[in-house]
């Protein structure tokens, strides 16, 4: 069963508008080999954006340093 997240050009664009307003304008484009444990999309023609598309392990708590997460 494929547990990754779904991210699309359309999530990254609301993010981008909502968190970065300055580069709202700029294009989204999803890169073509992205990745198993991130999504890697273009923003304009200098930067990227990166976001992890894994589902963390259930058991650990970010809390607590176990070496897992």
């Amino acid at each position: 069963m494929d547990s990754r997240l779904i991210i699309d050009t359309a999530l990254v664009r609301r993010l981008v508008v909502t968190q970065f307003p300055l580069w709202k304008c700029l294009a989204v484009r999803p890169v073509e080999l992205g990745g198993w444990d991130n999504r890697t999309f273009h923003l304009g023609d200098e930067m990227t954006v990166r976001l992890p598309s894994g589902v963390g392990d259930p058991s650990c708590d970010p809390t607590i340093a176990c070496g897992k997460c």
